[in-house]
Order: C-alpha cells, then sequence, then structure tokens
C-alpha cells in the first residue's frame, strides 16, 4: 500500500488507490500491454468506464500520472485570454500559469479538441478553450466555470487555487481515515488474511479476545467494513473525483 502522509492525501488520491487495486481493472491493464495493436481502440472505448480519459499502469503510485475523465465529473473548465472580451462573472478566477509548479499535459481527445490537464497537490483540473492556440502557454488566464451547479463553484474555486494558485501540502479531511481503513483491509484481503487477522489490525488483540466469537458486533463490524471496501474498490471511488 502506497504510504500517505496525512497532510497531503487527496480525494483523488484516494480514488486512485481503490482503482489500482481492482482486479478486473489489472487485468484489463495487462491486456492492454499485451494487445499493443488495439491500444488506441482500448483507450478511445473503455477507458471512461473507469472513470479515465486513458489508461493508467496500476503499478503507479503517483496520482499526477492519471488522467481523469474531469469532463464527467465536474473539473472540466473552459478559459479565456485576459485580453478578450468575456462577460465578467462573480465566478471568475484569475490565474497566473507562469508560477504553476506542477504538472502539465496536453491531452487529445477523439473527437480532435484538445485539453489542458493540471494536476498539483493532489488535485486535478482540466481546462478547455474554443481556440486550440490558446492551449499554449500564456502568462495569465481567466478561468470560468463549465455549466456547474452553484454548490459546486465554491469547491471548484478551492480546487482551483490548490492546483494553480498555492503549492505545498493539502490538508487531511478526517473524513478520509475510513478510507485509509479500506485501502487497508483490501491489502489484507489480497495477502489472504483472515477476517479475525483483519480485526486484530484494526481494533487490537485485546477488543478482538473479548468480541471475537459468533454473531458478535465485531464480526459484524468486520464484514461491512470488507464489504465497503471492495465496494469503493469495483465502483465506488469514483464518488471521490466528484467536488463536494
Amino acid at each position: 500500500m502506497t504510504q500517505h502522509s496525512s497532510t497531503t492525501i487527496s480525494n483523488l488520491s484516494l480514488a486512485w488507490e481503490f482503482l489500482r487495486r481492482n482486479p478486473d481493472y489489472i487485468n484489463e491493464w495487462k491486456y492492454l500491454k499485451k494487445e499493443q495493436d488495439n491500444i488506441k481502440w482500448i483507450h478511445s472505448k473503455n477507458a471512461k468506464r473507469w472513470g479515465l480519459l486513458s489508461y493508467c499502469d496500476p503499478q503507479i503510485e503517483d496520482v499526477r500520472e492519471v488522467i481523469w475523465n474531469c469532463i464527467d465529473i465536474g473539473r472540466y473548465l473552459r478559459f479565456v485570454s485576459l485580453g478578450e472580451n468575456h462577460f465578467k462573472s462573480k465566478w471568475d478566477i484569475y490565474v497566473d500559469l507562469s508560477k504553476f509548479d506542477g504538472t502539465k499535459k496536453i491531452i487529445h481527445l477523439e473527437n480532435d479538441n484538445s485539453i489542458v490537464s493540471l494536476s498539483n497537490n493532489g488535485e486535478m483540473i482540466q481546462l478547455y478553450s474554443d481556440n486550440k492556440n490558446q492551449l499554449l502557454s500564456e502568462q495569465g488566464m481567466l478561468l470560468i466555470s463549465a455549466n456547474l451547479p452553484e454548490l459546486y463553484i465554491s469547491e471548484i474555486i478551492r480546487i482551483v487555487n490548490q492546483v494553480i494558485n498555492t503549492s505545498g501540502s493539502i490538508p487531511f479531511k478526517e473524513a478520509n481515515r475510513k478510507y485509509l481503513e479500506y485501502l487497508i483491509i483490501l491489502d489484507m484481503r489480497n495477502s489472504k488474511k483472515s477476517h479475525k487477522q483483519i480485526a486484530t489490525e484494526i481494533y487490537g488483540s485485546t477488543e478482538v479476545d473479548r468480541h471475537w466469537f459468533q454473531d458478535s458486533w465485531l464480526r459484524s463490524k468486520i464484514r461491512y467494513k470488507i464489504q465497503k471496501a471492495e465496494q469503493y474498490m469495483k465502483e465506488q471511488y469514483k464518488k471521490l473525483l466528484i467536488p463536494s
């Protein structure tokens, strides 16, 4: 399991940790590696069902290498040059890409459009423009949210600032602690550990000695946690991608 500092983990990092443990995704990646002639077809047809724009090696731990399909998860923003005529909104965000010290990638889509993927501090956004020439680096840009519900706007502003306008670690969300526990459970299951061994890892040997008997609350709790961990590995990791 990737070791995360409590000050650096993000929802995108957690989502990738779940996905890269998914046996179906791992097997599909192995098939992709063997079928080099079909790589373009597989990318265009199947990657999006995993929430990705393109496949990423599950052995990779650095979430900055993962290209999520931000178009479908509310991290997809339109931008225009500062000099352009534009009806200004209270949600406009001014940024200076000359100060951006994260990872920047140009992604060419199937429809001949292109987007800029920016990742930093464990977060990611993707930018598009009506003018392809604007995908080249500019000193300053005006970001405009693309048809997002108002309840997402404040979170998008936070993410944009986290990606472009700040450096350093992101704050740890206490609510994310349960996901770290789920990842530990998945790794122990993959190592063929028993339910009792998992319970001992999470609750300690004293609690297990006291409460590990048939129909006990502890055995029920462990079964529930294993079920939730597997659900996040299979599909629910996508919930972590959506700004909230």
